[in-house]
């Protein structure tokens, strides 16, 4: 369920919306050693925001402290940075998301169903 910024959460249609998680692990950062806990998550259909569609979004806690990982029931809610991922810049089995440098991304929580 995307939260901020207001405007997109505007543009996106039905929410909450619908993802299946793909992968789960560690994404490197330059800010950590350990990296950041992640998801990337697979959509049933492509999210179009600016005339680009997204079908993956990557998700990482967003508060020090927490992991994604900590999600073990339906229920259990997270508060998560969502970058989406355009289909030229999936790699499947990678949470590296350092090419990012603009781009649809989001805030919001995740929640297990």
């Amino acid at each position: 369920m995307p939260s901020d910024p207001w405007d997109l959460v505007g543009t996106l249609g039905e929410l909450p919306f619908p993802g299946c998680v793909v992968l789960e692990g560690t994404e490197p950062t330059r800010y950590s050693k350990e990296g950041k806990s992640a998801i990337l998550m697979e959509l049933p259909a492509p999210l179009e925001l600016a005339g680009v569609a997204y079908r993956w979004i990557q998700a990482s806690a967003r508060y020090e402290g927490e992991a994604v990982h900590d999600l073990k029931k339906a229920g259990d809610r997270l508060t998560v940075a969502l970058t989406c991922i355009p289909k030229e810049k999936y790699k499947g089995g990678s949470l590296d998301t350092s090419w990012w440098r603009g781009g649809a991304a989001f805030i919001g929580t995740i929640e297990l169903t």
